[in-house]
């Protein structure tokens, strides 16, 4: 097998190909890279917060800062943050003594970043 290069980084991260979510226990909410990239991409610096309680899935739909219920994505490395907390209060979402890290998919369809808790 051929050696390959480490691409490095800070403090070792490689970057993730599949979008992620973390749920803080503060109950703000961190995107991975790779869900950063999504928003990035749309141009969208803002998000509306979704949440079915059917299927215990939260969205995060970009939007304009004018937007009802626009939160910022605020940059924090390579990566970006929510501030949730209300939110996840209101829906009753257990954010726990831990940060728990949840696999997202973007949804085509509804343009928007959708997350199984």
């Amino acid at each position: 097998m051929p050696f390959k290069t480490y691409p490095g980084g800070t403090m070792g991260k490689v970057a993730d190909e599949q979008p992620k979510a973390t749920l803080l226990k503060q109950g703000n909410i961190n995107l991975n890279t790779a869900a950063a990239k999504l928003f990035k991409d749309r141009g969208a610096s803002h998000v509306q917060l979704l949440y079915d309680r059917d299927t215990h899935r939260m969205a995060f739909k970009p939007c304009q800062s004018t937007a009802k219920g626009a939160y910022p994505l605020r940059p924090k490395d390579t990566c970006c943050q929510v501030s949730s907390q209300s939110f996840v209060r209101f829906y009753g979402i257990h954010f726990g003594e831990k940060s728990r890290i949840y696999p997202a998919e973007w949804d085509e369809k509804r343009g928007m970043l959708v997350v199984k808790l």
